[in-house]
């Protein structure tokens, strides 16, 4: 708590000041009496200094003083005493001099922690006045400690970190790691005394950042403390999946990496099936493929994250993979690489709309979720989560078919309202593991403006309006704008506006409508509207002035306007006192109608002195809002001097205005208005009074000069000095000056007899009217009078068309002018003014005096001229130079083509236009001499365009000199040769006739003719006429290019001259097809063009004769087109023809789309035909009738000519070398071959695809094209990544695109994708597998037996992969436990060595399709753990090798059970073999591309073992076969066994104790060692031998083995057993062998080995072969009873029996079985016959 508490007193000598402070409900006050200036001490009520143990706390205090303070300090609490602190003040060490009466002073308090301290201090200045203030200090700790703390760097373990904070005393703990909150995000926060502890997963990059702890105190004094502990944690991170649909969006893989050095590299991989097949991505692997780095690490010391990304443009389903992020760290970290891996799968669920969602209640919607996938799936709604009570069911939700692996399902929203707002979640369920799920933020909103009715609010002028936006929302950061009339409110942000200007509106600025724009985030936005009604009533004047007071004129009406300003139209208006007003309603301005309501006065025919007047707008509704507005009325009246003031300029008149007012008002101003609408103030005379007590005064204002712009109505007006309210009336003022042309410096004008002059009156401004009058200036008697003999040549008016500015008039010089003076006369007229006397304005102009000189005039223009067509003609006149020294004359040539038609002066140097084309091109030539001035009129190569009437005019300024007109006549052809078109090889007229104006002048007349060499051939013609001569020619146009024309010769006294008609062509017409090879596509169309002349033409050249509109002159031509082939027309069946048509060059098309193009349609011709049907004959040109054919044009069709598969070849066992059939793997090449003019657009894709399917298919590389000639080669390397034999191949087409005019063809062929046994795995045979039983213990003696174990496990990158886990050991507890992970690559761990995470000696090859066997056992050293994966030895690990960090005791010596333990995921199915196995050889060969076969071979028999395959049960073969049909093998293959023959074997007999003797046979040891001694031979003649047992007899190939006899007691049945090991001179491998070996003696029920005498004494039995026991059916169904019921118990050795090819070839897995029968005594045979039969 830090307060400053300031007092400043006067310089008195003393002064008692109290202090009071309160706070909540209690209060503080002090009194201190001082004296000058109190101390100004700026200090803290408490202190909390940092904790540590070898520094005092140091406090700060500011002092200001007059003098130099004295300071006693004293504390309480915590045993300090004032002795401790005085020791350590310090006050009194501090250096220095005060600065600004201020000074610093530190002291030191030694404190515990924890401790608080109270000190009061006491200042004395030198002026005996003082200051006390007490404060508290307290000295705190507070750490962080981490558990475990065994490593400064974090690293990405899954583990979980622990953070406590300590700070004694503390009630409140948070915690931040750098800028972020962690309280949403603690797994545990355990607070405790003083403490908090934080628990959190490292595998964050939040953990690169400062850790940072908050202690909140209470008490006394409350306040916070923090400490920081900066971590430095490194890692990377991707999501275990990533879903993309490749559509929307490319596909971003992101790969988070925190360090706090930039990591020194970071490499992507495509993981495959098999490791081998994995793919590094660089910049080069796929142009789909960009790999994102950070532009800059972020930054070069602490808590950096950095984002680097794997983006695939146009993903498809081929790009589905596992994706390994690998980041090398710098090596200065010292920590490990990290790889990381995410399954990008092109399976996504995204919505439709921004993640959050706004919309309003107004409309119903649908939210739309769209899933892609290549399965189909189901899906959910949930509303807020997840939990199946937030499910969402119901006819609401509509769900698509699944199609082109995409689904859409929508919710819908009926009537929406507020409540709907909320996280909506889309779930689609594809399988267990795979549930793409989208969520979406929505937001339902309403908006209103409230405060005021809706939607239109009516208020008075003047009234205070408040908006209020009101919003019903379930969002946030919303922000506002306000728009009035269509224009944003500037900083209007607030969701309340004021409307008015300081609180107050009017409808000019403020009426109209308002618009509250809401939006939220995202851009969403909703308005809401209210219009304003604000009314307001006022008089105005004509300049919308407002008046509160009205002068009316005397003897006048007074027009008095009331406005209305409102939103809405009135539904009437009155006044009081009760008039008939007149309403009209102008148009709307800015939102608000606006009202005149006109109230005419009556005349004031007596005086008044005032009255007043209301006018009221009424509306529907309350009326309490219905505005109004008083004037007053008061008499006052102003009249001009006159209506109309006129001013003659010339005259040089000064313009003096005047007015006068009457009235009762004594201070006055006046103001005159000008016509510009400018007011200048007037001069006010005196005031007078008129005989009624009236004030009359006069109000003037000057114009000096005058000129003609101060023409125009004027208006003055008085008003009162202090207010603008005003009495005018208006007048008109007129200034003119008329001025007299020519005019001469000294007034007079020489002319000459016999010509022209101008006269000229110009009136600036205009007048109604100009007259012209003349005196003679010789009689003194003469007055100016009107003038008529004139003739008016023109007259300029005013825009107006009232008032004329310049009148020019003409007149005839002769000898009466002579002394004679001229002026004009302007009048003006004003119909404004009422009074007769003041309406005309006369202004006249100045004066010019005419004299005569005598002269004569001569010209050479005769009355009729002839002229020749084709010659040169020229046209001559003269005139007197009636001023010599003046050199600015103008002569002008005229002309008229008929004599009814106005001459008209030639253009330029003498050029005629008729409808803007030139047809006379004349050259006007002038020259002069003192006397005389000679022109010439030059028309070179006349023709008859030049007959008509000329005449020429010298001009000197206003005096000119005219010829008299001649008539030009020309001899020319009335009949010439005309331009003619034709087709090609036709025939052509060629017509000439020409005319003279007399009999027999005409000497010949030919036509000739020129062709393209320039010969001249000529046609003479005879005569037919004395003035006409015609002559016809025929001509055969077989040659275009010649000119045909016509000459004819004219004989006129002597001289002859010749003339020459138009020289015209023949012009010929073929049409031509374009181009002569026309494309066309297969299965599309192609169009042939053929174009030819559709109009007349001038030449040959091509250009167009034009009618007189300007336009071309079609040809009656038809354009066909005709198959050459049959010269049939073609036909709409095989044709669309389109219309023909002259384009605006004048060139005729006609076209013929050809339709259902096939290849039988290659190489057809076609031509196309012309013709004309009815001869066209103009004045200028003639078209003959007749039909020509064009060339031929070829018809090609583009196709695609071939399209393989370029896949390689191999060579077969014949030799051949076939195409290689296509296989997972492969790459391959697309070749699709064009034949065409043109490259199209080439494109490969599958069905329903818009290009390769990328299921089955990976682009490696950019389509290619190549062009030679007219053949076009598409290639494309393709991989097939996918077989699709299954489904009998997939069609792959090729598109050739000639665009939108020709259109596409298109070839498909089928391509099978078959499987790679390359890949496929084959198992070979182990035995029966059991399923995987976990914490079950089984027998198993690793050393002697192997554990064989089936998975189906894959490499996994996700923090959980599988595991596949074994404990071996011993009858009580666990000697080894095994683990093998299965994660981004295979690793082992054994945990009694303490090794996680290891890298095996050789990697694994894991199978990419099926199951992978593993093999674990112990080497018989029992020292080694071994490993083999797929029959490949991966691991050899010392387990007594104390160097790999085992200890040196353990042993795998007394392992009898294992068990797999519950954290093995991975394991499927096992088996236990024997350790002692047989190497067998495995040969895979390719007997055809792509086929393996695997052969088992055992090895080759010895003298100690022999060997046998497995038996060939079902699925079991000893060669098996891969087809690339399937991809997997026919079978699993045998294995070999090692059989193990008998080298020894044990014959027993057991027989009951028939002797009856109190101590059974071989009961006891002394029985049993007399019974051995016989058998033995040692004792009697009981002597084992070949009698008992046929291998014995000599040379029968045993012996018994040393100890071999042997006798036991069984007194649970009463029997006694003798057994016999013989041992054999040779291996015996069949059971036949070994049972003829050992086989005995024929018998009846005597036993086997006799133990008596007298048994012994029979002598030698009879051998039995085996052939002759006899099989006991042992089927039948009988009952032994107890009587009956004998038990018999052998021990037999039973053996698998390999067999091959039929015959018996050893035996193997020996084992014993010990056999109990209970059979009938009644049965005849011996229980040893029953037992062999039971082992036959």
């Amino acid at each position: 708590i830090s307060d400053t508490y300031q007092i400043t007193t006067d310089k008195v000598e003393e002064k008692t000041v109290t202090c009071k402070i309160s706070r909540n409900d209690h209060s503080y006050s002090g009194t201190k009496d001082i004296a000058y200036k109190t101390f100004d001490i700026d200090y803290k009520k408490f202190y909390y200094i940092p904790y540590d143990s070898d520094v005092d706390g140091n406090i700060e205090i500011e002092v200001e003083a007059v003098h130099d303070p004295t300071f006693v300090v004293t504390a309480t609490g915590n045993g300090q005493t004032d002795a401790d602190i005085a020791t350590v003040t310090g006050f009194a060490a501090v250096p220095g001099n005060w600065e600004e009466n201020k000074k610093t002073l530190t002291t030191r308090f030694a404190t515990s922690g924890g401790d608080t301290i109270t000190v009061t201090c006491v200042i004395t200045d030198s002026g005996s006045a003082s200051y006390e203030f007490t404060f508290a200090t307290i000295q705190q700790d507070i750490t962080i400690t981490r558990d475990p703390n065994t490593n400064d760097i974090i690293g990405p373990s899954t583990d979980t970190l622990s953070f406590t904070c300590s700070a004694a005393g503390a009630v409140e703990f948070s915690w931040r790691l750098g800028d972020t909150d962690l309280q949403d995000r603690l797994g545990t926060n355990v607070l405790g005394t003083g403490s908090s502890t934080l628990t959190f997963v490292a595998n964050d990059p939040l953990w690169n950042n400062g850790l940072k702890c908050f202690a909140r105190f209470e008490g006394d004094y409350q306040y916070t403390i923090d400490t920081t502990l900066n971590l430095n944690a490194y890692g990377a991170f991707m999501e275990s999946e990533t879903f993309m649909d490749g559509e929307t969006e490319d596909a971003v893989m992101t790969c988070v990496v925190w360090t706090d050095l930039e990591p020194k590299s970071v490499t992507w991989t495509r993981l495959a099936d098999n490791p081998d097949g994995d793919e590094i991505i660089t910049d080069t692997y796929n142009s789909r493929f960009v790999i994102g780095t950070p532009e800059t690490w972020p930054q070069e010391s602490e808590n950096s994250v950095g984002y680097y990304t794997l983006t695939i443009s146009d993903m498809g389903f081929g790009d589905q993979s596992t994706y390994r992020c690998d980041v090398e760290f710098d090596d200065a970290m010292g920590v490990t690489d990290i790889p990381v891996e995410t399954e990008l799968k092109k399976m996504t669920a995204i919505f439709e709309h921004p993640s959050s969602y706004y919309r309003d209640n107004l409309d119903d919607f649908k939210l739309t979720c769209v899933y892609t996938g290549l399965e189909d799936a189901t899906v959910q709604w949930f509303r807020g989560d997840t939990t199946n009570t937030n499910e969402i069911t119901g006819d609401r939700i509509e769900t698509g078919n699944f199609l082109y692996f995409r689904k859409t399902s929508t919710l819908a929203f009926t009537d929406p309202t507020v409540s709907d707002s909320n996280k909506y979640i889309c779930k689609w369920n594809v399988n267990s593991d795979d549930t793409p799920t989208a969520e979406l933020d929505l937001y339902i909103n309403t908006v209103a403006i409230t405060g005021v009715s809706s939607p239109v609010a009516v208020f008075v002028a003047g009234d205070t309006i408040t908006l209020t936006c009101s919003v019903d929302s379930s969002g946030s950061d919303i922000s506002y704008k306000w728009r009035h009339r269509d224009s944003e409110l500037s900083g209007q942000v607030s969701s309340i506006l004021s409307v008015g200007d300081g609180d107050t509106a009017n409808p000019e600025e403020d009426n109209g409508e308002y618009i509250c724009e809401v939006t939220w985030p995202g851009g969403f936005v909703m308005t809401t509207s209210v219009t304003l009604d604000i009314r307001l009533a006022s008089i105005i004047d004509n300049d919308n002035a407002k008046l509160s007071t009205i002068f009316v004129n005397e003897d006048s009406e007074e027009m008095i306007m009331c406005k209305l300003e409102a939103g809405t139209e009135p539904i009437s208006v009155t006044w009081n006192p009760d008039v008939d007003p007149k309403v009209s309603n102008t148009k709307a301005l800015d939102n608000s109608i606006v009202y005149y309501s006109n109230v005419t006065k009556p005349a004031v025919t007596t005086t008044f002195e005032t009255e007043s007047t209301t006018c009221t707008f009424a509306f529907w509704g309350d009326s309490s809002a219905d505005p109004a507005a008083t004037v007053t009325l008061q008499y006052a009246k102003t009249t001009p001097e006159s209506e109309c003031m006129h001013f003659d300029i010339n005259q040089g008149a000064d313009g003096q205005l005047q007015c006068t007012y009457k009235g009762k008002e004594e201070t006055l101003e006046v103001q005159f208005t000008l016509p510009d609408g400018t007011d200048v103030e007037g001069v006010v005379g005196s005031f007078q009074d008129d005989t009624a007590g009236y004030k009359l005064v006069t109000g003037t204002h000057g114009i000096n000069p005058i000129s003609v712009e101060h023409s125009g109505t004027y208006e003055c007006g008085f008003h009162p000095t202090d207010n603008s309210f005003i009495v005018s009336s208006r007048f008109r003022v007129t200034a003119r000056a008329a001025i007299f042309t020519p005019q001469t410096e000294s007034g007079s004008l020489e002319l000459v007899s016999g010509t022209t002059v101008e006269f000229t009156c110009t009136v600036e401004g205009g007048v109604k009217s100009i007259e012209w009058q003349s005196k003679d200036v010789n009689d003194a008697t003469s007055e100016f009078t009107p003038i008529t003999a004139y003739r008016e040549k023109s007259r300029d008016m005013t825009e107006s068309g009232l008032f004329i500015k310049t009148m020019v008039i003409e007149l005839d010089v002769t000898a009466n002018m002579d002394d004679i003076s001229y002026k004009c006369v302007g009048t003006y007229e004003d119909e404004y003014c009422n009074s007769d006397d003041n309406t005309k304005g006369e202004f006249p102009s100045n004066e010019v005096q005419v004299t005569i000189k005598d002269d004569n005039m001569i010209t050479d223009l005769e009355a009729l001229t002839t002229g020749y067509a084709g010659n040169d003609l020229t046209l001559s006149c003269a005139f007197p130079n009636l001023l010599p020294d003046d050199h600015t004359y103008k002569v002008s040539w005229f002309y008229k083509k008929n004599s009814g038609d106005t001459l008209q002066e030639m253009l330029g140097l003498g050029s005629v236009y008729e409808a803007g084309d030139k047809v006379i091109d004349g050259v006007i030539d002038s020259a002069d001499t003192n006397a005389r001035i000679d022109s010439t009129l030059l028309i070179e190569k006349a023709d008859t365009n030049a007959e008509g009437y000329y005449m020429c005019m010298i001009k000197w300024g206003h005096i000119f000199i005219k010829s008299r007109t001649t008539e030009l006549q020309m001899a020319s052809f009335t009949t010439s040769p005309l331009r003619s078109i034709a087709l090609k090889d036709a025939f052509m007229d060629v017509q000439c006739t020409v005319q003279a104006w007399s009999s027999n002048i005409i000497s010949s007349l030919e036509i000739k003719k020129r062709d393209a060499q320039g010969t001249t051939t000529s046609f003479s013609a005879a005569d037919t006429g004395d003035t006409t001569h015609t002559s016809e020619y025929t001509f055969d146009v077989t040659s275009p290019g010649s000119i045909y024309y016509c000459e004819a010769e004219y004989t006129v006294a002597g001289n002859t001259v010749t003339i020459k008609s138009e020289e015209v062509e023949f012009i010929t017409i073929t049409p031509t097809v374009t181009p002569d090879t026309v494309w066309g596509v297969e299965g599309q169309t192609a169009t042939l063009s053929c174009q030819a002349t559709g109009v007349v033409l001038a030449n040959s050249d091509g250009t167009p004769l034009k009618d007189s509109d300007g336009k071309n002159i079609p040809l009656n031509a038809v354009l066909e087109w005709y198959n050459a082939a049959d010269n049939t027309a073609v036909t709409a069946i095989t044709a669309i023809t389109r219309s023909t048509n002259i384009d605006s060059n004048g060139i005729l098309h006609a076209s013929t789309v050809l339709t259902q193009l096939n290849i039988e349609d290659n190489n057809e011709q076609f031509y196309c035909r012309m013709s004309i049907g009815a001869p066209l004959n103009a004045d200028n040109y003639k078209v003959l009738s007749g039909a020509v054919q064009s060339s031929l044009s070829t018809l090609k069709i583009a196709q695609i000519t071939g399209m393989t598969f370029n896949t390689g070849t191999y060579s077969d066992v014949d030799g051949n070398t076939p195409d290689k059939p296509l296989i997972r793997g492969d790459t391959f090449t697309i070749t699709c071959t064009v034949t065409a003019d043109t490259v199209p657009a080439f494109t490969f894709y599958s069905e329903n695809f818009e290009g390769l399917d990328p299921t089955y298919y990976l682009r490696t590389d950019d389509l290619s094209v190549a062009s030679n000639g007219q053949t076009h080669t598409a290639q494309q390397v393709v991989k097939a990544i996918t077989p699709n034999k299954l489904n009998e191949g997939e069609v792959i087409k090729c598109k050739a695109d000639f665009g939108q005019t020709r259109g596409f063809t298109t070839k498909e062929e089928t391509l099978i994708t078959y499987y790679n046994c390359a890949e496929a795995t084959f198992r070979t045979f182990y035995g029966d597998w059991i399923a995987v039983d976990r914490d079950n213990y089984f027998d198993f003696s690793p050393s002697d037996e192997k554990l064989y174990v089936s998975t189906d496990s894959t490499l996994d990158s996700s923090p959980s992969p599988e595991q596949l886990s074994v404990s071996f050991e011993t009858a009580s507890s666990p000697v080894i436990s095994f683990a093998i992970t299965f994660g981004s690559s295979p690793s082992w761990a054994l945990s009694e060595c303490a090794l996680d995470a290891q890298s095996f000696d050789t990697a694994p090859p894991l199978s990419t399709s099926g199951d992978t066997t593993w093999i674990i056992y112990v080497n018989p050293a029992k020292t080694k753990l071994i490993v083999e994966c797929n029959d490949v030895k991966v691991l050899e690990y010392t387990l007594a090798d104390a160097t790999n960090g085992c200890d040196a005791g353990i042993t795998a010596a007394d392992m009898l059970r294992a068990k797999f333990v519950s954290t093995d995921t991975a394991s499927d199915e096992y088996r236990i073999g024997s350790v002692e196995t047989v190497t067998q050889s495995i040969d895979t060969t390719t007997t055809e591309y792509g086929k393996y076969t695997q052969t088992v071979t055992c090895p080759d028999d010895d003298d100690t073992f022999k060997y046998a395959l497995t038996p060939d049960a079902e699925g079991f073969a000893e060669t098996i076969t891969c087809q690339i049909t399937t991809g997997e093998y026919d079978g699993q293959l045998q294995s070999c066994a090692k059989l193990v023959p008998f080298t020894s074997y044990v014959i027993t007999d057991s027989q009951p104790d028939v002797t009856a003797s109190a101590t059974p046979v071989c009961s006891t040891e002394e029985s049993r060692t007399n019974i051995i001694s016989r058998l033995e031979g040692d004792i009697g003649s009981c002597a084992v031998d070949g009698g008992h047992i046929k291998c014995l007899e000599a040379g029968g190939g045993c012996a018994i083995k040393s100890d071999g006899i042997d006798c036991t007691w069984n007194s649970g049945t009463s029997e006694y057993t003798i057994s016999v090991e013989v041992e054999f001179s040779s291996s015996v491998w069949k059971i036949s062998d070994l049972t003829d070996l050992t086989s005995w003696p024929e018998a009846n029920s005597d036993p086997r080995f006799p133990i008596s005498d007298s048994d012994c004494s029979i002598g030698l039995r009879k051998k039995r072969s085996f052939d002759e026991l006899e099989v006991v059916d042992y089927t039948r169904n009988r009952t032994i009873t107890g009587e009956d019921e004998e038990v018999i118990t052998e021990t037999l050795h039973i053996s698998y029996q390999w067999l091959v090819g039929g015959s018996i070839v050893g035996v193997a897995v020996v084992a014993a079985l010990l056999i109990t029968i209970r059979r009938s005594r009644n049965m005849q045979l011996t229980a040893k016959t029953d037992i062999e039969s039971l082992l036959n």
